[in-house]
């Protein structure tokens, strides 16, 4: 487990020409790993109160504003007098010249901006906090089955950070497009047939590792034959072993030999 230290320098010069030298930071682990996001302070008064504070925006543009922790404490949102208003992850270290937001096992859900700030003042400094983490798929389109001539859309979404590359590949065979690749959330069958059945790999991957999911397109469709050998070389007297294969849904079974040059079924 690794501790990423970041210092943020508050200087408090007087009651009146406060000032803080810029120090905005954006700092960056890897998922499980503890960080402390650290204020350097000097000059707080005694009736001046620190605090750190989490600045959440949503994607509609609207900013919400979370009291983490106030001088000493951990905060509370009032819903229960036990429980702070931070991950059990959290806690604070106060000296007289720093002030300290400590985060084990960083999470994804603790990236975000922080703010420490001096009560009373204009004093405050922002981190922008990054969690790495494995990407994962969630969701992804079911197993099902496909009708012929139909088009058809392979869905697979991925969270994760950095933000993960996706990935569609057929094991062991072509994609309909006569490609081996398809890089996309989305894989587009059009006109599906028999051909186009079998098992769909979508993989997602950052610089945190990579996760695969798979699709399975089944459909019905008539028998295909495939023969092991189209010569058989055999000495008179000899036997001889002629071998085909075949594939159907519903499934079919092997029902006669017929030779070609006589039209002779052979049973």
């Amino acid at each position: 487990m690794h501790t990423v230290l970041l210092a943020i320098s508050l200087l408090v010069v007087s009651v009146i020409g406060q000032r803080v030298e810029p120090f905005d930071k954006n700092i960056t682990i890897s998922n499980g790993n503890d960080v402390d996001l650290e204020c350097v302070i000097s000059g707080v008064a005694d009736n001046q109160f620190l605090s750190w504070t989490r600045i959440t925006e949503t994607d509609g543009g609207s900013v919400t504003t979370d009291v983490i922790a106030f001088d000493e404490q951990l905060a509370y949102d009032g819903s229960d007098p036990d429980v702070p208003n931070s991950p059990a992850r959290y806690s604070l270290i106060k000296t007289s010249t720093r002030y300290t937001l400590e985060i084990d096992d960083a999470k994804m859900e603790d990236e975000g901006k922080f703010e420490c700030s001096i009560s009373k003042t204009d004093q405050k400094q922002a981190v922008w906090l990054t969690v790495k983490t494995v990407p994962e798929i969630d969701p992804i389109t079911g197993n099902f089955f496909a009708h012929e001539n139909k088009t058809y859309e392979l869905k697979c979404i991925a969270s994760g950070s950095p933000k993960p590359s996706i990935v569609w590949s057929r094991p062991g065979d072509m994609l309909p497009s006569g490609e081996y690749l398809s890089h996309g959330s989305i894989l587009e069958l059009v006109n599906m047939s028999s051909s186009h059945r079998g098992v769909y790999q979508c993989a997602a991957s950052n610089t945190e590792g990579s996760v695969k999911r798979t699709v399975e397109i089944t459909m019905d469709h008539k028998p295909e034959v495939t023969v092991v050998k189209e010569v058989v070389l055999a000495w008179p007297g000899e036997t001889a072993s002629l071998t085909c294969l075949f594939e159907a849904n519903p499934s079919a079974s092997l029902t006669q030999w017929i030779k070609v040059d006589s039209g002779r079924t052979i049973k």
